[in-house]
């Protein structure tokens, strides 16, 4: 599991604000939201239980010379807790909580000003936060140029079996999805919610399948395309649904009469 990284460290309301995660989906360390409204640190297992499942996550915190498991709060899950609690500091760390992210994404970070600050010692914080920004802004375009070199090399070692596949194919006069929805001009993936919204077809194990109104009717065919597989080198069949032309017929009279409608 990844190490969750800091996104700001602030203070508000005298007591330490650290952000982790990044300036969409911030996380907030369990154990400080319980240190902030003064509830019982011991219990933190049933303050993280008062929130959805999804407003809570097991993260990797780098502490004491050592990984550790730590229950983080997403934003949501953050206002939830602060909003059940009876402190009266719960509802003023709600407000400057929603600032200070409001500040980070507009502005890339939180300056903290104090009144007594002189014009030198606030000016050396803005390039503080001007610096850690630039930091971040490197990593992050860091990250993108790596996940877009791995996108285009699976493209470069699928492009050869996507080929064969479709010679096959069109040697048996059948069509894929994506060939009906270029004609739709959209994706494939657009297409495939379209039929499942119409309740054409639904998705059993990674396979699209006919409803039974639908099925016998001349419309699908299934293949098996069976190919090595990059990661175990293992011989993998995986079966796919094709359209004849009746089927591409009636998914081009369907969706158009829907789009008309």
């Amino acid at each position: 599991m990844n190490e969750i990284q800091v996104l700001q460290r602030t203070t508000l309301l005298g007591k330490e604000l650290t952000v982790y995660g990044n300036a969409e989906n911030p996380l907030f360390l369990a154990k400080d939201v319980a240190e902030w409204i003064e509830y019982d640190v011991s219990s933190l297992n049933k303050l993280v239980n008062t929130v959805d499942e999804d407003e809570r996550l097991v993260g990797t915190l780098f502490r004491s010379g050592q990984n550790r498991q730590v229950w983080m709060l997403t934003e949501s899950g953050l206002y939830e807790v602060l909003m059940q609690s009876r402190k009266p500091i719960a509802k003023q760390f709600k407000k400057g909580v929603k600032a200070i992210l409001k500040e980070i994404r507009t502005k890339g970070g939180y300056m903290a000003v104090k009144s007594d600050d002189t014009p030198e010692e606030i000016m050396a914080k803005a390039i503080l936060l001007a610096n850690s920004t630039i930091e971040r802004q490197k990593e992050r375009i860091s990250v993108l140029e790596t996940e877009k070199n791995l996108v285009e090399e699976q493209n470069r070692l699928m492009a050869p079996k996507a080929a064969y596949f479709d010679n096959v194919l069109q040697s048996e006069g059948l069509i894929t999805t994506n060939i009906i929805a270029n004609e739709l001009g959209m994706s494939a993936k657009k297409l495939y919610k379209i039929l499942k919204d119409l309740g054409v077809l639904y998705n059993q194990n990674g396979v699209y399948m006919l409803y039974a109104k639908y099925r016998g009717l001349g419309y699908d065919k299934y293949r098996t395309h069976t190919y090595t597989s990059d990661t175990t080198g293992m011989q993998v069949a995986k079966q796919y649904l094709c359209w004849t032309q009746l089927g591409r017929k009636f998914i081009l009279d369907l969706v158009n009469s829907k789009s008309a409608a």
